[in-house]
């Protein structure tokens, strides 16, 4: 039998930052907790990578001459060497893998010392030296090549973060086993590796289902290995949900060692997902795997547990865990609850010396050295979880450069057979690729065709829409065009990263807070310097609601974030949809499960608290999904509403003659039949009718929801629901009575006002207001001489800077921008802050720049960028010489929906007012 010594617990410790003390000299002034990252257990050690020591002293009263004793290591980050009693037991490099070292030499009856020296190297960001022949410091170009995955991103971890145990075995014992089932024949094949004392041995296998032997068998060790099949009967499937685990006894002499599995198959072919020979639809989501107070280790496998109840609630099947490998707790529980788990290699970052030619470094020996390490660790350690069913190689090429090194793209192609060589149960992806910024980094070899998008909602919406399009018809641009791909044409198409932030509440983090009230990672961003970093620091973000005047849009912060968690909710729920419209696109990945220290993108805030969307997500997040047509987000009373409905379907089986209905509280509240007759197989998408109906005579601007469900014997299979603003038709008159000229030939405004009831002349000279789309030199002359001016713009202009959003901050594509209209400012229509798909017909694509919080007063609305950053205006007005300007960059020119018309009224009516006048003058 095994006898095994936990070790965890507190170890004496030392930082020696010079790297100066040897095995023999170190003074130990401090102690630690083992597992846990010294940057977790220490706060003034929170941004310290280098080196630091560990020693422990055990008690071995009697020590037997006939055992092999090991000394086993769950994760150790990055490198370390190790010492017992004084003589140098081993090494081992990779922060994220077990390791184990055979110490029965070294071991002695009574007091023990084991001494660990950790070195790790912090590296922060991907810099290229400033001169193209200048030397790279080399502890940097070190920090650059090892396995750190998101480290660089959030926060670093050194140390021994996971347990540490001694082990006594038998000399002849068990090395390994992996088990291979068979769903169909119901046949367990286990491959055990054995020491060579164990040659010619008897082997037994005992397969236990819960408690009771169900099969056995028993063969003999041939050198040091053993391969037995036995067969189950009526075998107990692990899915989703029915997670079915059996135990496996496996001993040899008087070695034992137990081992959980579950029968189950994962296979990618004919463009779909197979989970045990059924077609399944990937419902993911990217988890990053920190962790408020422990960085890397989760606090407990209850706290994995919960986390992954929440995952369930949300509709999730699958986590994809970001090059990162999981801590053992995190497969144990998928393996528990019926989760998927998409696991990955951490990422490196190479240093290119020539950042601007083709001139570029291929990845470095030693970090392929250290990748294939760290994947054939990964193998040995989490083959037999029946959760594990993909693993990736490198994410969105970063530490390679596959657009432009031939080299790099043999190599992956050579570790990609080489994973599937060692583990040929899993699929494998080689580069989960993503937009560069020389064209798409790209796929070779790989088991799934995915690629990462990311999109504002509702501004891009129609971007994003005309992507999925594309990406359905699996385009060629996927793969690499130099003719050393090797796609076989039927690889699963998974859009494997997109997203939208939503800010989290604030209470949590008083739990942790240090200084300021704020928590220690406020103070931590992301970007790596410049504009953009300013707004993923949340650090002061309750002094900036305050001091960005947004306390006159939301009564608190709480009420802000509540309402961007709404917006988040909105946004994925549109894009969850826009997918599910193409059956050849089988699952999505969503950006991310939990928020991860300043990135606000998660499901559930940091501390695994769900946000707005928590209740309402699994309604969209579903095998069955009723897709409303969104193109439209206002209408006018009376209008004949048309709305398109599709279903998609991926629930197992058929149906038949099943009905689609309706319902809206202010529509009436009566349920409406809208058809009758549904017939959908799995993984079709086909026509659900089209709500047909005319909207009431409304007196005010009105929200109207209308549920619609999918009904079969009484039995709701699929719902959503659509927002829309009813707007009334006198919106659309302005009360303003003054002559108002419009400069614009080029747009219909003219007509437009016209119809709204204003009186327009022709000339500049007679009129009181102008609306322009741009400032000519006559119309800047007219302003500056007492002139009214109403701009509609969305280029720059000789007043305040106007520049477009794409390509900048404001763009939020990834950290989110959010817009905002101050309440009582446009009062002919309805407003929810942020805006959202309720405005996405007029949704700036310009931003007014030079807003600071001294002139809140003037500002109508505006937007902001992440963690309340990146002020500015969208719509302003201030004075220019002896005239006023309000100035706008809301598409209201282009846009002809009723929203549009009813804030143009708006802002007509507020310039025409006796009491506008700016407070802000332009010098």
């Amino acid at each position: 039998m095994r006898d095994r010594i936990c070790l965890d617990g507190t170890w004496d410790f030392c930082v020696d930052k010079d790297r100066s003390f040897s095995s023999a000299d170190v003074a130990f002034e401090d102690t630690i907790d083992v597992p846990s990252a010294w940057q977790a257990a220490k706060p003034e050690l929170r941004r310290y990578t280098g080196r630091a020591w560990y020693r422990k002293t055990i008690d071995y009263p009697d020590l037997p001459n006939d055992r092999v004793f090991r000394l086993c290591f769950g994760a150790v980050d990055h490198e370390c060497t190790v010492w017992v009693n004084g003589v140098e037991v081993g090494r081992h490099s990779g922060g994220y893998t077990p390791f184990r070292l055979d110490v029965t030499h070294a071991l002695r009856s009574g007091r023990n010392e084991i001494l660990v020296m950790v070195d790790d190297w912090g590296y922060r960001y991907q810099w290229a030296p400033r001169w193209l022949d200048q030397e790279v410091d080399p502890e940097f170009e070190k920090a650059a090549s090892i396995l750190h995955g998101k480290q660089t991103w959030y926060a670093d971890v050194s140390g021994i973060w996971q347990s540490v145990w001694l082990e006594s075995l038998p000399v002849a014992h068990i090395n390994g086993v992996k088990i291979y089932t068979d769903p169909q024949s119901g046949s367990v094949t286990f491959r055990v590796a054995t020491s060579e004392a164990a040659n010619g041995k008897e082997l037994w296998v005992e397969v236990l289902d819960q408690g009771q032997v169900c099969a056995a068998a028993s063969g003999l060790v041939a050198g040091s290995t053993c391969e037995l099949t036995l067969q189950l009967t009526n075998p107990k499937l692990w899915s989703l949900d029915s997670p079915n685990l059996y135990e496996a006894c496996v001993r040899c002499g008087e070695d034992t060692v137990t081992e959980r599995f579950g029968v189950r198959s994962f296979e990618a072919r004919d463009g779909k997902f197979f989970l045990n020979g059924s077609p399944l639809y990937m419902r993911g989501a990217l988890d990053q795997d920190f962790y408020p107070g422990t960085i890397y280790a989760p606090p407990s496998k209850e706290y994995v547990y919960e986390q992954f109840r929440l995952a369930k609630e949300l509709g999730l099947n699958t986590m994809r865990c970001h090059i990162k490998v999981p801590h053992p707790w995190y497969l144990e529980v998928a393996d528990e609850l019926g989760i998927l788990i998409w696991e990955e290699i951490p990422s490196w970052g190479t240093v290119g010396r020539e950042p601007n030619s083709y001139n570029v470094k291929p990845v470095p020996e030693s970090t392929r050295r250290e990748v294939l390490q760290t994947l054939e660790e990964m193998v040995d350690r989490d083959f037999n979880h029946p959760s594990l069913v993909i693993r990736t190689i490198v994410n969105e090429d970063w530490g390679t450069h596959l657009v432009m090194s031939q080299e790099d793209r043999s190599w992956l192609k050579q570790m990609y057979h080489k994973a599937k060589e060692l583990d040929p149960t899993r699929l494998v992806v080689d580069n989960s690729a993503c937009y560069g910024s020389r064209g798409p980094n790209l796929h070779v070899k790989s088991d799934i065709n995915d690629f990462h998008v990311y999109a504002l909602m509702p501004d891009e919406y129609q971007f994003f829409a005309s992507w999925v399009e594309h990406f359905a018809q699996a385009p060629l641009w996927t793969w690499s065009p130099y003719e050393d791909s090797e796609p076989r044409g039927d690889e699963p198409l998974v859009v494997s990263e997109f997203g939208n932030w939503g800010l989290p509440s604030l209470e949590p983090t008083k739990e942790d807070a240090e200084q300021e009230g704020e928590p220690w990672w406020f103070m931590t961003g992301g970007w790596g310097g410049g504009i953009a970093s300013e707004a993923t620091h949340p650090t002061g973000v309750a002094r900036r609601f305050h001091a960005l005047g947004l306390d006159r849009v939301w009564d608190s912060y709480e009420d802000l974030a509540r309402g961007t968690q709404r917006h988040q909710y909105e946004a994925l729920r549109a894009e969850i949809e826009v997918m599910r419209l193409y059956p050849s696109i089988v699952g999505y990945v969503i950006t991310e499960f939990t928020d991860a220290y300043w990135e606000a993108n998660g499901l559930l805030d940091f501390y695994r608290n769900p946000k707005y969307l928590h209740e309402k997500f699994s309604l969209i997040n579903t095998d069955d999904v009723l897709i409303p047509d969104r193109r439209r987000g206002s209408y006018w009373a009376g209008e004949e509403l048309k709305v398109p409905i599709r279903y998609s379907k991926w629930s197992e089986g058929s149906i038949s003659g099943a009905g689609v209905y309706y319902a809206s509280k202010q529509l009436g509240g009566g349920r409406q039949q809208l058809s009758a007759d549904i017939t959908a197989q799995q993984g079709q998408v086909v026509n659900a009718g089209e709500i047909k109906l005319r909207l009431p005579d409304v007196d005010s601007p009105t929200l109207i929801e209308i549920e619609v469900w999918l009904e079969h014997g009484g039995r709701k299979l699929a719902a959503n629901t659509l927002e829309l603003m009813c707007l009334p038709a006198i919106s659309r008159r302005t009360s303003a009575d003054v002559p108002l000229a419009v400069v614009a030939p080029e747009s219909n405004l003219s007509t437009r006002l016209r119809s709204m009831g204003c009186d327009l002349v022709s000339d500049l000279k007679d009129a009181e207001i102008a609306v322009a789309t741009r400032v000519t030199p006559e119309l800047d002359r007219w302003v500056k001489g007492g002139g009214k001016l109403l701009l509609v713009a969305d280029e720059t202009c000789p007043y305040l800077f106007t520049r477009p959003r794409a390509g900048s901050p404001w763009q939020g594509n990834w950290c989110q921008s959010w817009t905002w209209i101050l309440p009582g400012s446009f009062s002919r229509v309805y407003v929810q802050n942020p805006l959202g798909f309720l405005f996405r017909e007029v949704m700036p694509r310009h931003v007014i720049m030079g807003y600071m919080p001294e002139h809140n007063a003037d500002v109508l609305a505006g937007m902001f960028v992440g963690w309340l950053a990146l002020p500015a205006a969208v719509t302003t007005k201030y004075r220019v010489g002896k005239g006023m300007v309000l100035h706008t960059t809301f598409d209201l020119a282009r846009s002809e929906a009723p929203v549009s018309d009813a804030m143009l009224a708006d802002l007509v009516d507020h310039i025409a007012s006796p009491e506008f006048y700016p407070e802000r003058r332009l010098v």
